[in-house]
């Protein structure tokens, strides 16, 4: 599994939608990627989720937003996952 990217900048909903990170290449590849892709918090919350990843788990981006990742992890995977959580 490939490692996740980590940083402690806080994600700001705000600048997110602002015309500056709309138009950029990373707003367009999340956005409209073949694959799924979520944005969490360091608690283990969705902060953003493309419409690939949405589709392939059958939750809106506002109903990921309410859960915790734990509740839609395989449960074989969710160790290996709590412990890029808690790092």
């Amino acid at each position: 599994m490939p490692e996740p990217i980590l940083t402690d900048q806080p994600f700001n909903e705000q600048s997110w939608s602002t015309k500056r990170i709309d138009a950029s290449p990373f707003r367009s590849a999340f956005e409209y990627a073949a694959i799924g892709m979520v944005l969490g918090d360091t608690d283990g919350g969705c902060l953003a989720a493309n419409r690939a990843f949405c589709e392939m788990v059958g939750y809106s981006e506002a109903e990921l937003q309410q859960l915790e990742f734990a509740t839609i992890t395989h449960p074989a995977d969710l160790p290996e996952n709590l412990r890029w959580v808690n790092s």
